[in-house]
């Protein structure tokens, strides 16, 4: 838990300072959580709870500590980042191999999230000695970028894919006016 705080408060995650509102409300389904700046929403499993990001960088910041299995969502305007989806995927990645000892990063794959487009990588690595997985993927809409982060630690990574995968598919970014 450590290492992924330490991830969180030195990433940055390239968010515009206001657009990380610190905290996720839980919508009428007691399951679907709604990031407070209303950016996004997913649901999460009954054993999740919302996370206290001590950065204020996350829109939704969400996991089970006793099973190692954390999603943390930023947000940024296009109009902000001067890039291509590829390019804030590498900003983002390059922040956390900048980080971790003896790193290792996939390909970027291309995938759908939330009806988005969206590009991902898996990073591994340690801190300290303790090894995590990381999968950060990048989903594009037209006026947004949303940042996803994943962690977990290697002896939970079978686990923590299948409800991360599950969790992800309930993703659903939320357009200014909707």
């Amino acid at each position: 838990m450590r290492t992924w705080l330490a991830i969180i408060a030195i990433s940055g995650f390239l968010s515009v300072a206001g657009t990380g509102q610190n905290a996720v409300q839980p919508s009428d389904d007691n399951n679907e959580m709604v990031a407070q700046n209303r950016t996004c929403k997913l649901a999460i499993p009954n054993d999740w709870k919302p996370i206290s990001d001590p950065t204020g960088k996350s829109v939704l910041l969400v996991g089970d500590m006793a099973r190692a299995q954390f999603l943390s969502i930023a947000v940024i305007d296009k109009s902000d980042f001067d890039g291509s989806i590829a390019d804030y995927l590498n900003e983002e990645a390059g922040t956390i191999l900048a980080h971790l000892q003896n790193p290792s990063e996939s390909q970027p794959v291309s995938r759908e999230v939330g009806g988005l487009p969206a590009q991902e990588v898996r990073i591994a690595g340690s801190e300290n000695r303790y090894k995590s997985i990381y999968t950060i993927t990048i989903a594009e809409s037209q006026s947004r970028h949303y940042r996803i982060l994943t962690f977990t630690k290697p002896s939970a990574e079978r686990a923590a894919n299948e409800i991360f995968a599950k969790v992800l598919a309930t993703f659903s970014p939320i357009e200014a006016g909707s």
